[in-house]
């Protein structure tokens, strides 16, 4: 799709700690970012965009390594799509070689060079007839390391040397992955802090690192402090319904049976009277203040308030630098915000 960029770059000029690599009006660099984000190599052109901006074309997958070849892979934005796809066939490739031949296998000893090939990257191994082995590398710079290879060692000693191994960092901005999470760390400023946990951490194999602002963060703790608020002050009408019934059956029963008895008698016989005042107010004061009042207040302050705070501490999303490690990679989803992976 945009054939017109594969072409051969050369270095020209720096930003960021990291070289900016020029053709015509392509580019390739490593793009500017605020802090505690993570930048990452990005390739554009002039037309829209200069060398340090996050508007390009193509998207490295990586943090930003020293050389863009080292990125581990890239995205790309589809004009068809209109969204930014994955490209697995997508690379940056040194066209450095070295430009001598390897070092001279030291005595008792054979390489296996092929006698051609020279580019970057190239390992040379020796192998002494005691068992001992040797190797050289051609480096980014043109030059093999090391320059000599030692001797051979006592036929009676054995001595292996690994072979230089290269550790691609594969970390992805703007993915999440869903794998099962260990431990979260919170509080980690980097994303090579949240990778050192993990590096530490049995088991763990991959981080899930959160950059989110921290004025995102300053309003969910407003809006859990303004919930617990609102908690608060749901429990505080318990103590009003108390209040209330004192006083309306203090003062129903007090007028009605003064006044009742008081004209009747004097115009029935003095027997029936003493009968009615004392049933009557006696028992109409007792049931209604009593179970009325008792059953209100004390339901409805009880239920509201119960349900909304007493569910639960408020939900606080993952916040800038929370650290998820995780022993399983999952589902990779995309998420802003978030850089995944694993690292060296």
């Amino acid at each position: 799709m945009y054939s017109s960029m594969m072409v051969t770059f050369t270095e020209d000029g720096e930003i960021n700690n990291r070289p900016i690599y020029k053709a015509g009006k392509y580019w390739i660099a490593v793009k500017s970012v605020s802090a505690g984000f993570v930048p990452s190599w990005v390739a554009s052109t002039t037309d829209f965009a200069e060398p340090g901006s996050g508007s390009a074309l193509m998207f490295g997958q990586s943090q930003a390594p020293k050389c863009p070849t080292a990125v581990a892979s890239w995205s790309f934005f589809s004009q068809t799509s209109g969204a930014i796809e994955d490209d697995a066939t997508l690379k940056v490739v040194c066209d450095v070689t070295c430009d001598a031949d390897p070092p001279a296998a030291p005595a008792d000893s054979t390489s296996d060079w092929d006698l051609t090939s020279k580019g970057v990257g190239t390992v040379v191994a020796y192998s002494c007839t005691s068992g001992d082995k040797k190797y050289a590398k051609c480096e980014a710079d043109g030059q093999w390391s090391p320059s000599t290879v030692p001797a051979c060692g006592d036929p009676d000693t054995v001595v292996v040397t690994a072979p230089p191994t290269t550790c691609t960092e594969a970390f992805t901005e703007g993915k999440s992955l869903s794998g099962k999470v260990e431990k979260t760390v919170t509080l980690v400023q980097t994303l090579e802090a949240c990778w050192a946990h993990c590096s530490t951490t049995t088991g763990c194999k991959f981080i899930n690192y959160f950059h989110v602002s921290s004025g995102q963060r300053a309003v969910e703790l407003e809006e859990s402090e303004v919930e617990l608020e609102v908690e608060d002050r749901r429990k505080k009408p318990s103590k009003k319904p108390s209040k209330k019934p004192s006083k309306k059956p203090s003062k129903k029963p007090s007028k009605k049976p003064s006044k009742k008895p008081s004209k009747k008698p004097s115009k029935k016989p003095s027997k029936k009277p003493g009968k009615k005042p004392s049933e009557k107010p006696s028992k109409k004061p007792s049931k209604k203040p009593s179970k009325k009042p008792s059953k209100m207040p004390s339901k409805k302050p009880s239920k509201k308030p119960g349900k909304k705070p007493g569910g639960g501490k408020p939900t606080v999303k993952p916040a800038e630098g929370d650290c998820q490690l995780l022993s399983s990679k999952g589902k990779t989803t995309s998420k802003a915000g978030v850089t995944s992976g694993s690292g060296c």
